[in-house]
């Protein structure tokens, strides 16, 4: 029962304004609550970004009293010259340990700001430390590290982490990249000259338009790379994983590909003249287009490869075998037929029977 003069609604009404104040409550505390961990998340990257400006800055400062109170340029130049003494000799090896060791210690600290590892690599290179003074950068972890367009030429990297790197338009002529790790790093338009990168992974990295020529890439993993429009003459790819590779319209004249696993790969309109890929695996390979006129294929597997277009004249085809339209075609002697494989049913027919015959 109810009140005189009060209805079902009344009662509601005293309950409901009690219930409404205590979730208003409950909204402004998760409001204030958030409100709190907004300000504490910014004072933390504040507080972050401090960090890291004084690690940075207590480098400098040491780098600064290693190069001014010990003079090391200067006696890097006599050791270059021929002309320093014992004294001068082992201080600057003792120097240059001491430098990696900060180097190396700082980097590891800062692992998780590209920019500021890549300041550091650029400090080392403007200042000489790695020209002159000849810092080893061996096993140095810089994976993400904004490096574009830096001068790290002749620069010691083997075994390197330069995973998921950003070095576009990087300097790395005659770099030592043995055995480094470049997997999904950006090295499109790099200059990578006479570069040493044997063993590397370069697996999933950019490589568009970079310039590897004479560089050593023998048995190197640049499986899913994007070498687009690369410059690779007479580079050594010897035994090199290419499998899926984007090698479309790459200069690759004169490269040594003996027994390198290309296939998948897109060859499309590709230059490899003169170049060696005997004993290659070129199975299902896009080489429409390509430019393959004098080059060494003997051996090579083009099973289920796109031909069309293709320019074999003056190739050695000898013992290389092409699967195409459900039939083989094997050629045991030097091709002279001036044969772009848009003829392929022209002679296989002729190598088959020869093949029945033999």
């Amino acid at each position: 029962s109810t009140e005189p003069g009060r209805t079902l609604w009344d009662f509601l009404g005293l309950i409901g304004v009690p219930i409404l104040i205590v979730l208003l409550g409950n909204l402004i505390r998760h409001q204030q609550q958030r409100q709190a961990e907004l300000t504490a998340a910014a004072q933390q990257v504040i507080a972050d970004s401090q960090a890291r400006a004084d690690i940075l800055e207590a480098y400098f400062g040491q780098l600064s009293s290693l190069l001014i109170d010990k003079n090391l340029l200067a006696s890097a130049t006599k050791v270059d010259s021929g002309k320093a003494n014992p004294e001068q000799q082992d201080l600057l090896d003792a120097a240059r340990n001491v430098i990696r060791a900060i180097t190396l210690s700082t980097l590891r600290r800062l692992q998780d700001s590209d920019e500021h590892q890549g300041s550091i690599i650029r400090c080392l290179v403007e200042s000489e430390i790695i020209g002159k003074v000849k810092l080893s950068l061996r096993e140095i972890a810089l994976s993400g590290a904004d490096l574009k367009e830096i001068n790290l030429s002749s620069a010691d990297l083997k075994y390197a982490n330069l995973s998921g790197a950003k070095c576009n338009r990087a300097k790395l002529d005659n770099a030592n990249l043995g055995n480094a790790n470049l997997s999904g790093a950006v090295l499109a338009y790099a200059s990578m000259s006479s570069a040493y990168i044997r063993f590397a992974d370069l697996s999933s990295a950019d490589l568009r338009s970079a310039r590897l020529g004479f560089a050593n890439l023998s048995s190197a993993n640049l499986r899913n790379a994007d070498l687009g429009d690369a410059d690779l003459r007479n580079a050594d790819l010897l035994i090199a994983k290419l499998n899926n590779t984007n090698l479309r319209n790459a200069d690759l004249r004169y490269a040594r590909l003996q027994l390198a696993k290309i296939s998948g790969a897109n060859l499309s309109g590709a230059n490899l003249s003169g170049a060696d890929l005997s004993e290659a695996a070129l199975r299902s390979t896009n080489l429409s287009g390509a430019n393959l006129s004098g080059a060494n294929l003997s051996g090579a597997d083009f099973s289920g490869s796109d031909l069309s277009n293709a320019d074999f004249r003056q190739a050695d085809l000898s013992s290389g075998c092409v699967y195409q339209s459900n039939s083989y075609v094997c050629n045991y002697a030097r091709s002279d037929v001036g044969a772009r494989f848009s003829y392929v049913q022209y002679f296989t027919e002729d190598y088959k029977k020869n093949l029945e015959n033999r």
